[in-house]
Parts: C-alpha cells; structure tokens; sequence
C-alpha cells in the first residue's frame, strides 16, 4: 500500500463496511487488541492480504491515538489456499475427490429440499482402463484419466459438480430437472466414445459403464 493512504480506501468494496465496524469496536473498547485479515489494493493495483492489529490507546497520555500494526500476510494465505484445495481435490485431475464431493451432494439436497427439485448423479467407471494401464503404463494411464476429467467438465454446466473417487470412477452431482439433463448421459457416452490420444501416435477409444440415480428414486 501506498505510504499515507486511506486503510478504508485500499481495502476491497465487500471488506469496508466491515473494517468500518471493527474499527468501531476498537474505539469502543480502549487497550483491547483487535485483530482482522483484509484484501486491499497495492499501489500497482493487485490484490494482497494484509494482517491488521489495531488497539485504542487514546487514553494513555504517551500515545493519544488507535495504534494500528499492518504486516503482508498474501504468502501465508496463499499457502493456506493451497492446502485447503489439495484436501479437496483429486491431485491427478484436479477434479472435486470423495470429500468434496460427499459435501457438494449435502447441500444440493438440502437446497432442493427447500425448492422442491430433485439432486441427480451419474456414476461411472472406464471399461478399459487396467488393460491400458498394464499394457502401456502408469503414464499412459495417467493421460487416460486427466482427459477424462476433461471431457466430463466439458459436458457439464459450471454449477455441476464432477468428481473422481478414485482410480477409473468417476462420479457427478447435476441437477435432473434442468432443460436437456436427459441428454446429459447420452453426451458423456459419446464424448468417451472419441478417441483419446494417451502418447505421441497413441490412441485409445474407453467407454464407461454409466448408472444414474436422483432424489425421485431415493
């Protein structure tokens, strides 16, 4: 930040009314140390996280005035990001693992509980992945998966969830009542069913075994 600037101008839009209210607490509450984590803007306009500790110390005859300590935490938060998207996702694909995915179904089903709809899920397994994974290798294997992963994000809506559980099962959370969800099926069988180039000159076609189940059967 820029030296002499405004704290409640640098931080973002959604944080000021925020900071505006801790900052009303620390001078409701004089020696009491108040910590906050913000985004603000740099001077070169990106984004970076910075740890606040602000304390009223206008009583004390040395001082008169909030005394407010400002240190760059995006590194740590960064990391903290990290970690929490390696403990989410699937480190091969980058797709939503078992956890999240478990997690993702909860809430869909307790918001269509409130909206009367229905949660569907596709699950499926690749036919031919151990032969390719014998014949060929991990490597190959590993190609197989991650274009997999590819094609299926690509056949769904952002809001879908796509999620491998591990090894060739594959698994989405959609929602059955939306235009064209029947398709939905019968897009990622024929997405699968397309050649998928594994190695230099190497092609595999590897369909899945698909089985569907939604809240209407449950």
């Amino acid at each position: 930040p820029t030296a002499g600037a405004n704290l409640f101008e640098l931080a973002n839009l959604e944080a000021r009314d925020d900071l505006v209210e801790r900052f009303g607490r620390v001078l409701d509450t004089p020696g009491q140390v108040h910590e906050v984590e913000m985004k603000v803007f740099h001077a070169d306009g990106q984004e970076v996280w910075l740890g606040v500790r602000a304390v009223n110390l206008l009583e004390d005859p040395d001082i008169g005035g909030v005394l407010i300590n400002l240190h760059d935490i995006t590194l740590r938060k960064d990391v903290e990001d990290q970690l929490v998207y390696q403990a989410f996702h699937d480190a091969l694909t980058g797709l939503a693992n078992r956890s999240l995915f478990s997690d993702r179904v909860q809430q869909a089903l307790r918001r269509n509980l409130r909206t009367g709809g229905e949660v569907g899920v596709i699950f499926l397994d690749l036919d031919g992945f151990k032969s390719v994974n014998d014949s060929l290798g991990h490597a190959a294997g590993d190609a197989l998966l991650r274009d997999v992963a590819k094609r299926l994000l690509e056949a769904v809506r952002p809001s879908d969830t796509v999620a491998r559980l591990g090894g060739d099962e594959f698994v989405i959370v959609y929602e059955p009542n939306r235009p064209g969800s029947g398709k939905l099926v019968e897009l990622i069988d024929t997405s699968l069913m397309q050649p998928i180039e594994i190695a230099p000159a190497v092609s595999v076609v590897c369909p899945a075994s698909i089985g569907t189940a939604d809240t209407r059967r449950v």
